[in-house]
């Protein structure tokens, strides 16, 4: 006769034995996956190998070069192809770089889409003349000044590192809010742009002119002043225009000191 506490106890055995089952199960299928895992990444490795590579964008650094400094060769697997190792390979080398993409197609092939920094001025020193983007950001050098180009003075050869912005906040920070606060029209022949005060930006222009925008505050409404004042004055004036104040410009004659005041 079976005691109550054996009925019992083959009660419980059943759920315990049935979880079991489950465990095994699991295992079983996890070490097959991990088996198909291991084959398929062995196999893949052999199979998505780049043969083709395409590069679209370049302009001032040939698809060769890029690719060299990028240390992308064929043969290479296409998934350990590491875009912002890439991208710090060819700006350690081409400064003028300023962003890249790379897509795949399986199983063989990578296009390169390259955006190459536009120079908007150039600074001299002592080892020659630095092309300057937007983003104050140096990237190359000439032998010889950029005549479509502004020259870029009071910025001296130590805040000058190839890739980087210019090392001097303040200056940086002016001339990146000029260029965006420029108006993108061909209404003002820019020949030099001078930053010796850090806190004033003089430009001068193939006509003469001397406009002193100050600081980088209220820069659109500057320009906007600027080019107003402009229809007002005589062709072939060469004069001093003070828009610091941001709200009225100031015309001082070169030949004769007279002011002018040109309110908003």
């Amino acid at each position: 006769m079976k005691k109550k506490s054996d009925h019992l106890k083959l009660v419980k055995d059943k759920p315990v034995q049935k979880n079991r089952g489950r465990k095994v199960f699991r295992s079983l299928l996890f070490v097959v996956l991990f088996a198909a895992l291991v084959l398929l990444l062995r196999e893949g490795e052999s199979y998505f190998r780049v043969t083709d590579i395409k590069v679209v964008g370049a302009g001032e650094v040939t698809a060769e070069e890029l690719v060299r400094a990028g240390g992308i060769k064929k043969g290479n697997s296409i998934f350990l192809i590491r875009e912002n190792k890439v991208f710090e390979r060819i700006t350690s080398e081409y400064p003028v770089v300023k962003a890249i993409e790379i897509s795949r197609t399986l199983p063989d092939s990578i296009v390169i889409n390259v955006l190459e920094r536009k120079p908007v001025g150039y600074i001299m020193t002592a080892d020659g003349f630095w092309m300057i983007d937007r983003e104050a950001v140096c990237f190359s050098n000439s032998g010889e000044p950029v005549e479509w180009l502004p020259l870029i003075t009071g910025i001296e050869g130590k805040m000058v590192v190839p890739g980087f912005p210019i090392l001097c906040s303040a200056r940086r920070d002016l001339l990146k809010r000029f260029f965006e606060a420029e108006i993108r029209e061909d209404w003002l022949e820019i020949v030099q742009m001078d930053l010796t005060d850090s806190y004033n930006l003089v430009l001068h222009t193939g006509d003469g002119l001397e406009i002193w925008l100050g600081n980088a505050t209220d820069l659109e409404q500057k320009l906007k002043l600027v080019k107003e004042s402009l229809l007002h004055l005589p062709e072939d004036t060469e004069a001093k225009l003070d828009v610091r104040s941001g709200n009225r410009l100031v015309v001082s004659k070169k030949e004769v000191l007279v002011e002018k005041e040109v309110d908003q």
